[in-house]
């Protein structure tokens, strides 16, 4: 028997990937380091917002790319933290999903192919992995997930300190 540790399963059990769906994805830095920049504000005529460093910038630009590059994916909101970044995105699929770029695959495998792209894209601009090995998806299933997951989107900054995530 082996000691290995047992890897939490990334996916939802018996859903099937391929239907047509609004995905709430968080992407971790390498141990959580604060490489994307830093809250700022807060005061009472300030709110909290994200002041992007370098890579920051980097990972918006390529967030951004994303419409563009899947022809099935929109992003539907996004935020950059210091240390993670979440997105609502929505699939369009049907049985043959094609990139922009004409690649073929599968539904099931769009959001995977699209984490691991946008990852090397990154690491390849800024000359260094940043990325922690894997990633969250998680499937909005009803209005109210997803007014839920949008208005933690959107609020994200101004609860930074609060944030499981927090580094200073």
């Amino acid at each position: 028997m082996s000691n290995l540790p047992v890897r939490k399963r990334n996916r939802l059990k018996n859903y099937s990937y391929s239907q047509n769906g609004i995905y709430f994805l968080t992407v971790c830095t390498k141990d959580k380091e604060c490489l994307l920049g830093r809250v700022v504000g807060g005061g009472d005529l300030d709110a909290p917002k994200m002041n992007l460093s370098d890579y920051g910038k980097v990972v918006e630009k390529y967030i951004q790319s994303i419409e563009s590059a899947y022809s099935n994916i929109t992003m539907m909101n996004y935020v950059i933290m210091p240390n993670h970044i979440h997105m609502i995105v929505m699939l369009y699929s049907d049985d043959n999903i094609y990139r922009k770029s004409e690649v073929k695959t599968s539904a099931n495998d769009i959001i995977p192919i699209m984490i691991a792209a946008f990852k090397k894209l990154v690491d390849k601009e800024i000359g260094f992995n940043i990325w922690h090995r894997s990633y969250h998806d998680h499937v909005i299933r009803n209005e109210k997930g997803f007014e839920t997951i949008w208005d933690y989107v959107e609020a994200n900054p101004a609860r930074w300190k609060k944030d499981c995530f927090y580094c200073d």
